[in-house]
């Protein structure tokens, strides 16, 4: 055997030793300890060796599955795993024309392909379609839920699920937490959601359905350590409790809380407040203005075609000078604040 590299095959759990990886004509295979060939070079990258004992490789753009004899994980039905390597372990799924189905790490089937999509939940459950309503099936394939919803989410235990166009809260034994009745509907924690109704949103209480915030004439999402509430011209950081933050007249307003200082837009321009709402840089600049931690307190701020090196407090950089244009863009993506 001609070989262009050998190393050592190294499994991740533990560190120990499953064999040798070997390249041949840039193409990748696996021996055991003892140096007989498990596997041939004949795939794109080294051979992974998963927690469950299995192997995975990648192959002509698709993952392959070998028991640890190297002898291969063929699925009956001349179906084939449909997973992300050593991501995926058993029960795998299945698809085969254009149906899913389970088989356990034996190859032997658990369910047939039968679903229209089977969607990952936790390891061992999956949300399934079938005849166009969603359920939810466990690792022995039986119903954990009869499929008869429009939509379920990948919530666990707590699920968002949808009936005749209406979102409600479902446990995990299929017993409503709060019936169907909103446009939309989002978990944020395990005892409140966001929901929206005929264009208002609010969040909801999960123990007694009490609103913690009224339904109002926004929009309304979730953001890191809170809630943003939105409409046009005005801007609302809530906590999740419902308590407001700041509540200001602007435009558009950043919500990286962490970073201490929020910009904001208001009629055309761009400038920056605290964490409690009060105006630390008034609004004067073309662009957004972010202090980036990688800049060490020191932000860009684009105004009349230049852009200027400025402190937390707005002020110039002494032995920095100006550029004819922003070196980077600071004004980012725009955040979209929903409920979906």
């Amino acid at each position: 055997m001609e070989a262009g590299a050998i190393r050592r095959a190294i499994s991740p759990e533990g560190g120990l030793p499953f064999g040798w990886h070997f390249e041949r004509r840039e193409k990748w295979g696996l021996l055991d300890l003892d140096g007989r060939v498990l596997l041939e070079a004949e795939f794109d990258n080294p051979v992974q060796r998963c927690p469950d004992g299995h192997l995975a490789v990648f192959q002509d753009g698709q993952w392959r599955y070998f028991r640890s004899d190297g002898t291969p994980l063929q699925p009956p039905r001349n179906g084939q795993i449909v997973g992300a390597g050593c991501a995926s372990p058993a029960p795998y799924v299945v698809k085969a024309s254009d149906k899913f189905g389970l088989m356990d790490g034996d190859a032997k089937e658990i369910t047939p392909p039968d679903f229209d999509a089977l969607v990952p939940v936790t390891n061992g459950v999956w949300n399934a379609k079938r005849n166009g309503k969603w359920g939810r099936i466990g690792p022995d394939g039986h119903w954990l839920l009869e499929p008869k919803f429009d939509d379920l989410s990948r919530g666990n235990p707590i699920i968002v699920a949808t009936v005749n166009a209406k979102r409600g809260l479902l446990k995990a034994d299929g017993s409503w937490l709060v019936e169907p009745k909103f446009d939309a509907a989002r978990l944020i924690d395990p005892e409140a959601a966001l929901v929206t109704t005929d264009g208002a949103s609010g969040i909801i209480s999960l123990n007694d359905q009490s609103w913690i915030v009224v339904l109002r004439r926004t929009a309304m999402c979730e953001i890191t350590h809170g809630i943003l509430s939105q409409n046009d011209g005005h801007r609302t950081i809530l906590s999740r409790r419902g308590e407001t933050w700041i509540d200001a007249d602007v435009d558009r307003l950043g919500i990286d809380l962490e970073a201490g200082l929020l910009p904001f837009l208001k009629d055309g321009k761009w400038g920056l407040m605290d964490t409690a709402g009060t105006v630390t840089i008034q609004p004067i600049y073309d662009e957004q203005v972010s202090f980036r931690p990688t800049l060490r307190g020191i932000a860009w701020a684009k105004r009349d075609g230049r852009a200027c090196p400025i402190d937390r407090h707005g002020q110039d950089i002494p032995g920095m000078a100006c550029i004819e244009k922003s070196r980077a863009n600071e004004g980012g993506g725009y955040f979209r604040c929903a409920i979906e």
